[in-house]
């Protein structure tokens, strides 16, 4: 992964990697019962986002993409799931391998041929 650009006003990453661009993930939504606790989430997921950008930055972030067959049902369930291919962005924080965000589909037309020709593989 190359880079992880953070839309803060949307709850929104956009993934770039060595073959292409992933695309906006999906929005994360606010939680909580009370202001406060709607503030305490929104600061959580912004420093998830700042941390994820900082370790895509130093090379310790992955976009992964998976065959559909054998990737659990993911957790964000909208959007396009025709393609046999899924992904998900992984990142080290502190030495620990967390998700980051995930991909229903992958869009082949965003990735390099190279690639293409190795997921018909």
């Amino acid at each position: 992964m190359t880079k992880i650009d953070v839309d803060d006003a949307r709850l929104q990453l956009n993934i770039h990697h060595e073959y292409g661009e992933a695309g906006k993930s999906s929005r994360k939504y606010l939680r909580g019962d009370t202001e406060e606790e709607m503030r305490k989430n929104l600061r959580g997921i912004l420093d998830e986002y700042a941390a994820a950008a900082k370790a895509a930055a130093a090379g310790r972030a992955w976009y992964v993409i998976a065959a559909r067959k054998v990737m659990p049902e993911l957790r964000e369930s909208s959007g396009d799931t025709t393609s046999p291919w899924t992904a998900i962005v992984l990142a080290d924080f502190d030495g620990k391998c967390r998700p980051i965000t995930f991909y229903q589909t992958v869009d082949r037309s965003k990735l390099d041929p190279e690639l293409g020709k190795k997921l018909d593989e």
